[in-house]
């Protein structure tokens, strides 16, 4: 078998260890590729192009008047860590905007977290709060270290640990921004993921666009927020374990002993390659 790699690592895609959730916008669709969960739609919600993200690919599009997507949360998402991660494009300019959540059912932000955002002159400014079952917040972050103009895409991305004194993090565009320590623990509910409207009435409905959410059970380390940012980036968002021709090649022969490839992770930062 010969290989040639060029600038490729991992056999194995770390970004698929511990991947719970990849809810991904293609032909027309908008479904969970992990567990194969079927999103419920509301409102005039629509799937529209997302022009320099991901070519044809789309994303989700909300109006900001009704729109919204429930993802279940079965099988339950309940690990003490996580990371969740997606692109977002901001395209309106609404003071308390709910972006994406998991908690309630009730009116309030209790039992699990909240992507909103809120208004900084002609921008907007996404942050992250998690609070326990009482409402008492127990981790904020803001997310972005600058202000998000309106119609640009950004990678956002948190990690957590929800027991008293767990770090969680957050990141922007691959990049480190801030981070903070869970005062006291906190849990979740059977309560839905939402997009787009959660359960809080004080914040208003998302107007904008979402694609490539994910939801991982460990944390992921800086650099491995970092490719993640750069590989969906680069317009491969759902094949992320797909073998990048531009960066390596590779000459199996047909044979039943030869190994079979699975994966393949392309890095800027390192040139290795390694066989399994």
């Amino acid at each position: 078998m010969a290989i040639n790699l060029g600038n490729a690592i991992n056999w194995q895609n770390p970004l698929n260890r511990g991947l719970q959730l990849n809810a991904m916008a293609i032909n027309g669709q908008f479904n969970d590729l992990v567990t194969g969960r079927s999103p419920t739609f509301s409102g005039g919600i629509a799937r529209a192009s997302a022009a320099g993200r991901q070519g044809g690919y789309g994303s989700v599009y909300q109006d900001g008047t009704d729109d919204y997507v429930e993802i279940p949360s079965s099988p339950r998402f309940d690990s003490e860590t996580g990371t969740i991660a997606f692109w977002w494009r901001p395209m309106a300019n609404v003071a308390n905007t709910g972006i994406l959540a998991r908690n309630g059912p009730t009116d309030t932000l209790a039992s699990g977290f909240a992507f909103v955002h809120i208004t900084s002159g002609s921008n907007v400014n996404p942050q992250w709060v998690a609070r326990d079952s009482g409402n008492t917040t127990r981790a904020s972050l803001d997310i972005y270290a600058a202000i998000v103009p309106i119609g640009r895409w950004v990678h956002l991305a948190v990690s957590y640990n929800r027991l008293s004194g767990g770090a969680c993090r957050s990141y922007a565009n691959g990049a480190f921004n801030t981070s903070t320590t869970s005062s006291a623990d906190w849990a979740f509910n059977s309560q839905v993921i939402r997009i787009g409207r959660i359960f809080r009435t004080f914040y208003n409905n998302h107007n904008g666009n979402i694609d490539d959410l994910r939801w991982y059970d460990r944390i992921l380390s800086d650099d491995e927020v970092r490719l993640l940012y750069i590989r969906s980036s680069q317009g491969y968002p759902h094949e992320l374990n797909r073998l990048d021709s531009k960066k390596c090649s590779l000459d199996v022969p047909a044979a039943a002993s030869a190994p079979v490839l699975k994966y393949l992770v392309y890095s800027q930062a390192v040139n290795r390659a390694a066989t399994y």
